[in-house]
């Protein structure tokens, strides 16, 4: 049933958002789901002038490195005009795993 995989998946087996406190605990779930689903490269997207996420986006950086997977933070206003810019910086992050 789709309603039942959706409550599953949101609300019953919610991985805990890298943002919730305390941090502690918080990367090795996320670390398995990047295992678990063979990535190779994380993206970090935060709003700018936010103090909290950018110190966590530094210490998930090193861990995600440790682990062997690639990292990039991209920091956004949510404005159109940043559309082309973060193509780019994605598109050049994928290119760089590759």
């Amino acid at each position: 049933d789709l309603m039942e995989a959706l409550v599953d998946c949101y609300f019953t087996r919610r991985i805990k958002a890298a943002w919730d406190r305390p941090w502690a605990g918080s990367f090795e779930p996320l670390e398995k789901f990047a295992k678990d689903f063979d990535v190779d490269g994380v993206i970090w997207y935060e709003t700018i002038y936010r103090d909290g996420p950018d110190l966590q986006a530094w210490a998930f950086a090193k861990k995600f490195k440790a682990a062997g997977q690639s990292f990039v933070k991209i920091e956004t206003d949510y404005t159109a005009a940043e559309l082309g810019t973060m193509r780019t910086r994605i598109e050049t992050f994928i290119e760089l795993m590759e």
